[in-house]
């Protein structure tokens, strides 16, 4: 009996953090708060003291706080969309990940261990204090709590740190299923706000019996939230035998959902998708008037398992970086593979030998993080980007949409037979900085069209 006493007048501060959790999730979730304001893992800190047999748990919430974490930021529908891909990670920097991790986990450790001492100094009361109190401040400082965020307006918009709640997150993702999507039905969406409602492939090209059809999918291409700014990565080209239009479409997802909402009209994780469905996808729906579709992507075939189910989709050649026996110059850090422009421009070429194409190209240089790409040449654009109070990353960014664009109508405006273009993005760009992400529109994406002139 003294021994359960004990353990009770130990855990006292746990049924109050909990007890707390309780009452302000209820609060935050009507008053549309973000988060609890007090974490439940600060108190799992607290409780290494009394045993080290938490520090696996720990480690186990927190990785899955990660992953979760990681598939918000690129605009999976949730955690379980992400997992089904999980074999992508092969692809990655592992050094940096693994060195990274080791890191957090030796921290973790080092921690547990030096508040196990304090077990015989009995002096658990002020350290609960000074931990809860330092890793609170953090949690503020650090942008990551909603009173940052409601009050303060701090430079983050994701709420990722030492002081979030991995146990109450990945609790809450478990057993929380926000949409029909997550829980893996395949939605058939109504084309009015997709590229093919805002703009008929399959009917231009039946009217058009002599030209090709380009269709790039840009990488982390979004709008932003200055339309006018989005005016001007148009071309400025003399003698330009394109007419220039630009519309927007919604977005959500990641950018496979953005390619299946775009060729197939649906919405769902790619492994729920029954074959049968792929036939109304619109490469798929080109055969019936003897056009070849080809596919493009300058990363490695596995990735998302795109060699799989691009040919469902009915295109009758696929390239990548491994497959299909392209030689093109290399760019890019992180995710290393074709440049962007020497893909596109190949693609170009090709329309020319055949009779008529729909040529679809995935980029992907301009992927997150966005070390890679090109200095900002012009100093009249870094003054377009301050005048519209675009942040420097974004600038950079948008300075890469206005080189492809660019470059690619250029080139396309210098061959005999003109095929038709359209650029549009898959998703914003996942920035995790609020002075980055809110240049850009949350909901929808650009679409540019350029329809040649003869």
């Amino acid at each position: 009996m003294t021994s359960f006493l004990s353990i009770l007048r130990y855990a006292t501060p746990f049924f109050i953090i909990l007890a707390l959790n309780i009452l302000l999730y209820l609060f935050s979730y009507y008053s549309g708060f973000e988060r609890p304001f007090f974490n439940l893992d600060l108190f799992v800190c607290i409780a290494f003291i009394y045993s080290a047999i938490l520090v696996p748990i720990i480690i186990l919430f927190t990785t899955v706080d990660f992953f979760s974490t990681l598939a918000k930021i690129y605009h999976f529908h949730s955690l379980f969309d992400f997992a089904l891909e999980i074999n992508n990670l092969l692809y990655l920097d592992w050094e940096f990940l693994i060195i990274q991790s080791s890191i957090f986990i030796l921290i973790i450790i080092f921690l547990s261990l030096l508040l196990q001492r304090f077990i015989f100094l009995n002096f658990y009361r002020p350290l609960y204090i000074i931990l809860f109190v330092a890793l609170l401040t953090l949690d503020i400082a650090g942008g990551t709590n909603f009173i940052s965020n409601k009050f303060f307006q701090t430079d983050r918009t994701l709420l990722i740190n030492l002081g979030t709640s991995p146990a109450f997150d990945t609790t809450k993702k478990i057993f929380d299923r926000v949409s029909s999507v997550e829980a893996g039905t395949t939605i058939k969406i109504t084309k009015e706000n997709t590229l093919q409602g805002k703009f008929d492939i399959y009917q231009w090209m039946i009217n058009h019996d002599d030209k090709s059809v380009v269709l790039i999918i840009f990488e982390s291409m979004g709008s932003s939230s200055d339309h006018n700014f989005n005016n001007l990565l148009k071309p400025d080209i003399l003698n330009l035998n394109y007419n220039h239009s630009l519309v927007y479409s919604p977005f959500s997802g990641s950018t496979i959902s953005a390619e299946l909402r775009t060729l197939c009209l649906l919405s769902a994780p790619i492994s729920s998708i029954s074959d049968s469905q792929f036939s109304e996808c619109l490469p798929n729906k080109l055969k019936s008037i003897n056009v070849i579709s080809d596919a493009y992507h300058g990363y490695y075939s596995g990735m998302f398992s795109r060699l799989i189910w691009w040919p469902k989709l009915g295109f009758s050649n696929v390239y990548f970086q491994n497959y299909g026996g392209l030689k093109l110059p290399l760019c890019g850090h992180v995710f290393r593979g074709f440049c962007d422009l020497d893909l596109i421009k190949y693609a170009l070429n090709d329309t020319q030998k055949k009779t008529r194409v729909f040529s679809y190209i995935l980029t992907l240089n301009s992927h997150l993080p966005i070390s890679g790409l090109p200095e900002i040449e012009s100093n009249s654009f870094k003054l377009l980007c301050t005048k519209h109070g675009i942040s420097d990353d974004s600038c950079v960014l948008f300075n890469y949409y206005k080189l492809i664009i660019n470059n690619t109508i250029q080139y396309a405006n210098s061959l005999e037979n003109k095929p038709l273009i359209i650029i549009m993005g898959d998703h914003s760009p996942p920035f995790a900085s609020m002075s980055n992400s809110r240049n850009y529109d949350r909901d929808i994406v650009p679409i540019h069209i350029f329809q040649p002139i003869n």
